[in-house]
């Protein structure tokens, strides 16, 4: 290394001995500047690599500042939202004891009125609601439902008047079967709404529910409405999730057979019939093996 230098200093000087003018002359750098320039450079580097240090820590400290932000934001948010839905509760708490209470007002008035069927409107009114405001996820005895829809049929009667007609044939001694509730609320909605009110001249409704052969039960709704296309059939058969919703519990036919397939499992099977004019027949078979014995 010494040589290569000497050698740009000195051309030719590499393969010779220098002498001592020559040596005298040649350019030089003091020892303790060379250590100064050293520390500077070391300072530079040190200088250098501490700020390239601090950026990465004041970026890990913003990005987790942005994090903070974001999480605490989130929190805001869910705490508000979770006073909604504490608000939403309370009211939900509130408003169905003073509507209860305004609505056997209302029958009371009525009573000293002279009111007959306005009563009665109301108390079927009334039973509804409270049985909405129960969890949908409960599997009550099926003469409960049968009561339900006893009340929903009341007051439909006084939109339908004389154009509309039900039919119940309800054996007593199946009562005790246990089945998910809203079981019989959409059947009974979809076969008026979309069978007998668009019908011009109305039409009837029947409701059966009695014990097969073998003790399966079975639950038959049908109606002699418009019945409907081959497709929408096929749709319904399908269970499709757009084949509509009931406007009081919010529970559509689909919802109706999947819970009831979940309940009472394979052994449960269903049959629906239709054509354009024949009306609907929509029948539940829950097998007897499939019951709770204590119900039957």
């Amino acid at each position: 290394q010494y040589m290569s230098t000497l050698e740009q200093i000195l051309p030719g000087a590499s393969g010779r001995t220098a002498t001592q003018d020559e040596l005298l002359s040649a350019p030089f750098i003091a020892y303790q500047r060379a250590q100064d320039v050293a520390k500077l450079l070391g300072m530079c580097a040190s200088f250098i690599s501490e700020a390239y240090q601090r950026g990465r820590v004041e970026r890990e400290l913003h990005r987790k500042s942005l994090q903070l932000l974001a999480e605490a934001n989130a929190r805001m948010e869910a705490e508000k939202l979770l006073g909604e839905a504490e608000f939403k509760a309370l009211q939900s708490q509130i408003n169905p004891h003073f509507l209860f209470n305004t609505l056997n007002a209302i029958s009371q008035m009525s009573l000293l009125e002279g009111g007959v069927k306005t009563p009665k409107a109301i108390y079927s009114l009334s039973s509804l609601l409270r049985r909405c405001l129960r969890r949908a996820d409960g599997i009550p005895p099926l003469r409960e439902e049968i009561d339900y829809i006893r009340e929903y049929l009341n007051i439909k009667q006084l939109m339908y008047r004389d154009r509309i007609h039900f039919e119940l044939d309800i054996d007593p001694a199946c009562g005790n079967v246990r089945v998910p509730m809203f079981t019989l609320q959409p059947l009974v909605e979809n076969a008026l709404l979309h069978g007998l009110e668009p019908k011009e001249e109305g039409g009837c409704l029947w409701l059966t529910v009695r014990r097969e052969e073998g003790g399966a039960l079975l639950i038959q709704v049908r109606d002699d409405g418009l019945g409907c296309t081959p497709q929408k059939l096929k749709e319904l058969r399908d269970c499709a999730l757009s084949s509509g919703r009931s406007d009081l519990t919010g529970l559509g036919l689909s919802n109706v057979i999947l819970r009831l397939r979940h309940h009472f499992g394979a052994q449960f099977h269903w049959e629906l019939d239709s054509a354009p004019g024949a009306g609907m027949d929509i029948r539940l078979h829950i097998p007897a093996e499939a019951q709770d014995p204590s119900d039957q």
